[in-house]
């Protein structure tokens, strides 16, 4: 398959999966509406709502090219079929005592990442990308892999010795890369670390450690930086007369996210990293 990545081909196979074992071993001709009923059951229950869509939509992907060839019967697919159940929105984020607990426990690598997605809103592949060539003093700068668009912040002191101890790039248990093209390690990881801080539940997994980091941010005033530090692109006609934002608005979006999450923050909290950062994370 030309143009497509390794990832995405791993994901199609990991989200197959669900759907052999919900419907394999019995004849093509017997898949019904009602499987896709139960997949979607067993995906909300089991996976995040990315991870359950993901799935989902693989899965009803796989029915169709069936029932085109004609091994599956054909039979109407609701258009809403791929449309999961809303759960309540505290959920999607995490409470200062849940990020704590998990802290606490958490091995040096997954403790790197979550102070990643709590200090800038990193997500699991963000944290895979993260190399020590992208860091200088206490910023960090690199090029959002979703969207291409620019991203910069400013480091928390407990982050940046986080990832010193571990080095970068950030590896799992067995030496691989914690994300890559081949797979992602550190989803898994991070769930079975909720299980063991007894914070687990239904729709929530790392990336939403991004949604507390929007949602501690969002009471602060200057949009623009926050954008930059989760690499979205700023609307507005304005947007695009400013040519640089300030190292300083970074540093003062990065003390907010940390007295929000936290209930701490003052300058000394966030304090300034000389460039010599940029060596030590490379030689870790």
């Amino acid at each position: 398959m030309a143009g497509v990545r390794k990832l995405t081909l791993a994901h199609y196979r990991n989200a197959s999966r669900t759907f052999v074992d919900m419907v394999g071993g019995r004849p093509s001709s017997t898949v019904t509406l009602d499987d896709i009923v139960n997949i979607k059951r067993v995906l909300q229950n089991r996976y995040t709502p990315y991870s359950a869509l993901n799935r989902l939509t693989v899965s009803i992907a796989i029915i169709r090219h069936g029932q085109n060839i004609g091994e599956i019967p054909m039979f109407a697919i609701p258009r809403d079929a791929r449309k999961l159940r809303k759960g309540a929105p505290f959920r999607r984020i995490y409470q200062r005592s849940e990020i704590e607990n998990m802290l606490k426990i958490a091995d040096p690598t997954l403790k790197a990442c979550i102070l990643l997605g709590l200090n800038l809103g990193y997500g699991n592949h963000d944290c895979g990308r993260l190399r020590s060539s992208h860091i200088c003093g206490s910023l960090v700068d690199m090029v959002r892999d979703k969207t291409g668009v620019e991203r910069r912040g400013w480091l928390w002191p407990q982050t940046l010795d986080a990832l010193s101890e571990v080095g970068l790039p950030l590896k799992n248990l067995k030496g691989k890369a914690i994300v890559s093209e081949r797979g992602d390690y550190l989803g898994p990881r991070f769930r079975r670390l909720m299980v063991r801080a007894g914070v687990e539940q239904n729709g929530r997994g790392f990336y939403s450690m991004r949604r507390t980091y929007r949602t501690a941010v969002d009471t602060h005033p200057d949009m623009p930086a926050i954008d930059l530090t989760m690499g979205h692109t700023t609307p507005g006609m304005g947007a695009r007369y400013v040519a640089w934002i300030s190292d300083e608005r970074l540093r003062a979006v990065s003390v907010h996210a940390r007295a929000s999450i936290f209930g701490e923050g003052s300058e000394r909290d966030v304090v300034v990293r000389p460039p010599a950062v940029r060596t030590l994370a490379a030689t870790v």
